[in-house]
Parts: C-alpha cells; structure tokens; sequence
C-alpha cells in the first residue's frame, strides 16, 4: 500500500451508524466498513476512489445544536463503464470528540489536504504539512449563447455545468449573449485579469467571436495569456472535441468540465485570415468546397444539433459541386524534412504542384483592392500582400478542380468528425486536405463516413500536407463559400499564416 497520508475512524452520512475505515495516500483516497470477522477471514476490501476524479470538498455541520459532529463531503467527477463521467459524492461523519470545536479542526484537516491533492496529487507529506489554508480558488469568466446548438445552452448551465461548479469551489461570473456578435464587442474592453479562464459554454462560433474581439484590443498578446475553456453546448464543438481527445476523455459536457477543473493553460496556435476586408483570426478552420458549403448550407438546420453537419453532407455529395480555383501554399517541411521558414530560398518540387516563381505568382484583379487594411492591433503580417507575389521559391501552386480544400490547425472538425488525427495544438503549421475533381458520388459518400474516424486519410483520394502559409484564389465562377472557423467570409481571394502558440487554452494533455 501506498504510504498514509491521513487516515482516521468516522461514520458514512446519511446513516453515521457504522464506523468506516479512511486512509489517504497521495493517489487514493480509501475506505471500508469496520467490522470483526472471524479467524482467517479476510477484511472488507476498500473501496477506492482515484485521486485524480476526486474535484472538491465541503464541510457543513450538523443542524442539531445537541449534535457535535461534522461532515466531510467529498466531490468527485467518475467514470462509469462507457467512460461517460457523472457526479459522484460520499460523504463522512467525523465524530472525535464531544467538541465541537476539536471535531472542526479535524475535518478541516481532512479537507484541505484533499483538496491540496486534488489540484497536485505529486505534493509529498512536507509540502502538505506546510500548506495551512485551502487552494486559492479559482475565477471564471463564463459566456453562454442561450441560442447556440438547440437551444439549451442556458438550460444545460443550470442543470449540468453549476452544480459542478459549486462541487468544485470555482467562482465565476455569467455573461449570456443577447445577439451575434455580442461578445466581440464585449471582448473589446472587459478585464481579463480578474479571472484564471474564460469558459465558452457554446460552440465554435463563440470562441471565434471572442478571439476575434481581443484581436482588436491594444493589449491583445496580454490578453490571449488568459486561457480559454471550452464546454460544449453548441452545434459545432471541434474545439472541445479535440481538447477532450487529448486528454483521452470522452466527448460530453461533464467530461469537458472534468478537462477544465483538472488541466492546465495550454498554447495554441492560432492563424490569420486576409482579403479585402481586412483580417480575421482562427483556431480551427478555412474550409472552401464541400466543407463550408455543409457548414453554411445547414445553419438552417441548427435546431437539429450536430446531425444537421450529417444531413446537408448527404445532400451535397448527391449534388456534387466542383470549385475552380488556385491554391498557392508553403509548405512546412522541405524534401529533408527541414523547416521551411517563411522568408527561406530553396525550391521543392512535386509531380502536379508548380513551384511559385515571377511569372505564375498569383496577383488580384485590377478592379478589387486586395491589399488588407492595415490593422493597429495584432501580430504583424510576415507575407506578401494579396497583389503581390507569392514570395520566396519554396511556395508551390495547385490549380485545379476541387470537390473540397480544408486546413486544420486542430484534430477535429466537429463532435464526430476526427478529420486530422495527429495534429496538435501548437505544432506550428496547418493540416491542408483536398479532394479533386475525378471522385465519384460513391467515393465521396465513403469518405464522408471515414472522416468520423480519420480514416479518410488512407483513401488515395485525400491529398494531405502539412503547410505555414497559403492563399486561395477562387475562380471567377463563383460556387459555394468560404468559411473561417465555420464563419462565412467574402468569395474572394484570402490568404493567411499560422501564429504558432499565439493563444492559450485549458487543457489536460494525454495523447
């Protein structure tokens, strides 16, 4: 066994009739009915409960003035066989003594070093013997988009998401959107440093409104240091499925909340966006072809949750579209598998990929103002504007007839979509993915339902690179949409880069 911590005698409430067992190791905390069995049968086992489900601890007295005993209550986030995690409390009876008082300092006791073990079960015994309060507790700032998903974000915060709050000690503040684009003008002058996390209580669409708003701010590279906590009551939840596949938890609102209590800040890449209007920032997605027309096409269907992605999906592939185009990229890694830095020479050739040079770079029509507006906020932009060319010889050119381009800078696009396995938060470059024209509706149908699992990358249909840079030039005939992070832009050129580690997010690295 694992060297005690603490361990004492109490009664389990409600009944506080049987005297219980309790030990405390820096993993475990344990506890068994106490009872006398005869020669050579073996004790109750104990049973056990991990220290990592263990996220809270909560001491009430007794009611009755006669009564000098206190209570213990212990809050706990567990896993049932389907690794769906629910709330879970037990519950001790500490009764030492006729003073209350004594009784008090006991449970006291009890109760911090449980918490203190909670947040960082690696503490040793000194380390816990000179911890004479409890951790300090945690702010967040939570946004909720009553309208997000169907339409239960609110109804799912006060029957799920509080109560798990309250078991855990968080304070926090709830702010509940009353419009779209609610919270980037919000973002744009509220004070992050009151709190440890803003918690999205939504989709993508929210964290994209709210990165969004701090890029407008002066102080946006401060504010980007407070993380962002993602809990999923939207439609569209990548963000949250991936941060839950990388803590190898299931994907649902307690698993998420479980992710929030037990992780970490985290750095996230982050990309820019730029076209005409100017520039908008990303954590998930540029999607042109298939994939943004699902996205936009079923916002129709949004009271249908996730299974709208499925059903327009469906409906597309039977009425395939092809997008004309070029797609002018720099890829992350050269033949030797080097870095390619943006501003390096050197050229890498592929069999149907031009190399970018004076002649075929991509320049904007004279009648469109391709040049983004400067900005006074934001990280600077390292790549030529859209009316000049590509750069340096190491961007490559695809032109061609697509049915679907996409770049991830995360491992899914939704709830059921693991589209990018292997990606990761911070490797500094985009997951680029194309299919051309030349797949069949069969295929596509096939791909559709691979893409749950990742396994469409082993379709020889799938081209996947990895990249730093891009621009995308659409044909003059214009077919669908492009979607940032699943928001629509303009249908017109766009270009961008990845910020590598530029954001924070909470997560509880696994995998």
């Amino acid at each position: 066994m694992e060297e005690k911590l603490l361990d004492g005698k109490f009664y389990l409430f409600p009944s506080c009739t049987k005297i219980h067992e309790v030990i405390v190791t820096r993993q475990n905390l344990m506890y068994r009915e106490q009872v006398i069995t005869k020669q050579g049968v073996p004790p109750k086992p104990f049973i056990s409960i991990l220290m990592e489900n263990i996220i809270g601890c909560k001491i009430f007295e007794s009611k009755m003035k006669k009564d000098s005993y206190c209570c213990l209550m212990v809050n706990m986030l567990m896993k049932n066989k389907k690794g769906t995690r629910e709330r879970k409390h037990v519950t001790f009876c500490i009764f030492q003594s006729d003073d209350k008082q004594e009784n008090m300092t006991i449970t006291e006791t009890w109760a911090r070093t449980l918490s203190w073990l909670a947040r960082d079960p690696t503490l040793n015994v000194e380390e816990l013997q000179e911890k004479e309060d409890f951790p300090e507790q945690r702010k967040y700032f939570i946004l909720i988009n009553p309208k997000s998903g169907k339409g239960k974000s609110l109804e799912l915060f006060n029957s799920t998401i509080e109560p798990i709050l309250k078991d855990a000690m968080i304070k926090y503040e709830a702010f509940i959107t009353e419009y779209s684009g609610h919270v980037m003008k919000l973002a744009k002058d509220f004070d992050h440093k009151k709190y440890d996390a803003i918690i999205i209580c939504s989709g993508d669409g929210l964290a994209y409104e709210y990165i969004n708003g701090i890029m407008k701010r002066a102080d946006w590279e401060d504010c980007l240091q407070t993380p962002i906590g993602m809990v999923p009551t939207g439609s569209g939840n990548a963000l949250s499925a991936s941060i839950n596949y990388a803590a190898d938890e299931n994907f649902g609102i307690v698993n998420a909340m479980y992710v929030l209590l037990k992780g970490k800040s985290h750095p996230m890449d982050l990309f820019s966006c730029h076209n005409s209007k100017g520039t908008v920032y990303g954590f998930l997605s540029l999607t042109w072809g298939l994939l943004s027309d699902v996205d936009i096409e079923s916002e129709k269907y949004r009271f249908l949750g996730p299974l709208r992605f499925l059903l327009v999906g469906v409906q597309r592939i039977l009425s395939l579209r092809h997008y004309h185009g070029t797609f002018y990229y720099l890829p992350a890694l050269d033949d030797e598998n080097r870095d390619v830095g943006i501003e390096q020479d050197g050229s890498n050739t592929q069999p149907v990929i031009d190399d970018v040079d004076g002649d075929s770079s991509p320049t904007a029509p004279e009648d469109i103002e391709l040049v983004p507006k400067p900005l006074d906020c934001g990280p600077k932009c390292t790549i030529p504007a859209l009316n000049e060319e590509c750069g340096t010889e190491n961007w490559k050119k695809i032109e061609n007839e697509f049915i679907l381009l996409g770049l991830q800078s995360i491992s899914h696009l939704g709830s059921d979509m693991h589209s990018a396995p292997g990606v990761h938060f911070s490797d500094g470059y985009l997951d680029l993915q194309y299919v051309s024209r030349g797949t069949t509706k069969k295929r596509m149908l096939d791909l559709l339902d691979a893409f749950e699992t990742g396994k469409h990358l082993e379709y020889d249909d799938v081209e996947q690179i990895k990249i730093k840079a891009f621009r995308l030039v659409p044909g003059d005939d214009r077919t669908g949409h492009i979607a940032v992070d699943g928001e629509e832009v303009d249908y017109e050129p766009i270009q961008g880069e990845v910020l590598p580690s530029l954001a924070n997010a909470i997560m509880l690295m696994k995998i």
